[in-house]
């Protein structure tokens, strides 16, 4: 089936990926899933720091918008993911592959956490007819597990509260993490983190 969309002034062809796209990759990742495991744990190093941090809470309410391919951007570290603009031409999209694996790393600078009442991640994102499944961490805690509720035929905005609690004044880690059970593969185009200040 072929499905048309836009998102700004961008097109999205969505179409014949079920099995001429992912269900290859999925098949792929089923035959191969010790071998990938192994070769993350030697080559992969999610504990290394991205090299600056986001610009984080000030003393007044505002919201930082982040662009997954904006080359300037180096807070936010990548594992086991790749980019493609196979189904959105021209705006490429962070495509994670590997089941518990596949991971980006977000380093925000909170140091006035204590004056915030509120704290926002929104993401632009997109499970795949196959159905992909995401785990959201805050600093090693779980915010979410398996979430499965993101549009499958296009991207789309779904936001998460994050507890105040979770947070510490100083460098706060935000990960989304492909599911270690999840058959499928996940699209994530952009996010955004919101403060609002008391």
């Amino acid at each position: 089936m072929n499905m048309h969309g836009h998102v700004g002034h961008f097109k999205i062809l969505v179409g014949k990926f079920g099995e001429d796209h992912f269900c290859l990759i999925e098949m792929s990742w089923a035959t191969s899933t010790v071998q990938r495991r192994k070769r993350r744990r030697q080559d992969d190093s999610p504990e290394m720091p991205p090299k600056s941090l986001c610009p984080g809470l000030s003393d007044v309410s505002h919201v930082v918008w982040i662009d997954t391919n904006d080359v300037n951007i180096d807070f936010i570290q990548y594992v086991g993911v790749e980019t493609t603009d196979r189904y959105r031409e021209g705006r490429p999209y962070k495509m994670f592959l590997y089941p518990g694996g596949s991971t980006a790393i977000l380093s925000i600078n909170m140091p006035n956490i204590k004056l915030a009442r509120e704290v926002k991640v929104t993401l632009n994102h997109c499970k795949t007819n196959c159905n992909g499944v995401i785990d959201v961490l805050v600093n090693d805690s779980e915010l979410v597990r398996g979430y499965t509720g993101t549009r499958w035929d296009n991207f789309g905005e779904q936001t998460f509260n994050i507890p105040l609690d979770m947070l510490t004044p100083g460098t706060n880690m935000v990960t989304i993490r492909l599911n270690e059970e999840s058959r499928g593969v996940y699209w994530l185009s952009d996010l955004k983190i919101e403060t609002v200040m008391k």
